[in-house]
This record gives structure tokens, sequence and C-alpha cells, in this order.
């Protein structure tokens, strides 16, 4: 049997090859390294870090041109103006449920919140709310929210307005708290508000 030689072209070629290999292997395990070790100092930094927020505004554009348009509005009635308030915090689930549709009740309303509210400034009780509309409450999910919460205000008796666009505001609010600084109790667009004047003689 004749032995087999390799020419000198195919020599070079096959050690240029095996080289080639040689690098690639490298660079594949540096990569695996240097994952391997990015990976480890995420996990360490989710370890360490307990908090891992950010400040973000309170309101959005849209939400602070209304809270600008709401400013001189708010103190002309002699109101405070309070924004991003949670429903929860100014209704409540009635006494003497179940324990468990107590808890249900409850859980339609501790997640949501009215974008403004106008309030008395002596005892910030809730006189009326404002709702800044926009393209979201489009959605058909939106709109189911937003009925169920008007629901919640109606049978409480608290006032909800749902208002596109600031130069609106003026006029949809002279509209509910026009009369409710008359003498009497009034009843206006479906909701009773009471009256804010007392006669001097009133105790």
């Amino acid at each position: 049997m004749l032995p087999f030689f390799l020419s000198p072209s195919t020599a070079a070629l096959s050690a240029a090859t095996t080289a080639v290999v040689a690098v690639v292997a490298a660079g594949i395990l540096l990569l695996f390294f240097i994952w391997l070790l990015l990976g480890r100092r995420a996990a360490a930094n989710r370890d360490t870090n307990e908090y891992p927020y950010e400040p973000r505004p309170l309101l959005t554009p849209n939400e602070e041109r209304f809270y600008q348009a709401l400013l001189p509005l708010a103190a002309r009635y002699e109101l405070h103006l309070l924004a991003k308030v949670r429903v929860a915090d100014f209704v409540g689930v009635r006494s003497g449920l179940e324990k468990n549709d107590y808890g249900r009740y409850f859980s339609k309303i501790q997640a949501k919140h009215v974008d403004f509210m106008l309030a008395d400034p002596e005892v910030l009780e809730p006189v009326l709310l404002i709702e800044v509309d926009d393209s979201s409450h489009e959605t058909a999910s939106r709109q189911d929210r937003d009925t169920f919460v008007d629901g919640v205000y109606r049978e409480i008796g608290l006032p909800i307005l749902h208002v596109w666009d600031p130069e609106e505001l003026e006029e949809a609010i002279a509209q509910v708290l026009g009369p409710c600084y008359d003498e009497e109790p009034v009843e206006k667009k479906g909701f009773r508000l009471s009256s804010r004047k007392k006669s001097p003689d009133s105790h």
C-alpha cells in the first residue's frame, strides 16, 4: 500500500482551516464568558436593588393643561383643587355585607382614581369630580369603567363632569356649581346639590 502524502497546498489549507476553527472556538468561548459575567452582574443587581423605582410626573401633559385651567375656577368658587384622588379614599362599601361580598365590591374601586376633585376647603368634602376624557376613553373597557364609576358617584350623590377641552370647563362647572350657592337645595342635571350658603338665622 502506497503511503499517503499531503501536497503542500493541501497541507496549507488544512492548517488555515484549523486556525480558523480555533479562532471561532475561542470567540465563542469568550462570548460565553461575557454572557455569564453579565448575567451574574444582573442577578447581583436584582438581589441588591430593593427599590427599582424612578420618579414620574403626577399629571400627563394633557392633564396639566386642565389643571392650569381649573386653578382659577377653583379659586373663584373658593374650593380646593385636588388631583389623582383614589376613589376608595372618598367612597366606601356599605357595612353589613358578607366578607366575600365586601371584598368584591371594594376591589372594584380600590385601584381607580378620579383626575380632579373640587372640595370644600375646610373639611375637604368632595363637591365636584372632573374626569379628563381623551382617546383612551373611547375603548370599550374604558367606557365600561366610566359607566361603573359614574354609577358609584350617582349612588352617593356626587356630580361628575367628563370634559374633553379645558375651554369647556368654565361653562360646565357653572352649570353644576352655580345653583349650589343658592339658599335652597336644588336639583341640577340629575344630581342633588346641597346649598353651601346658610342664612344668618340658621344653625
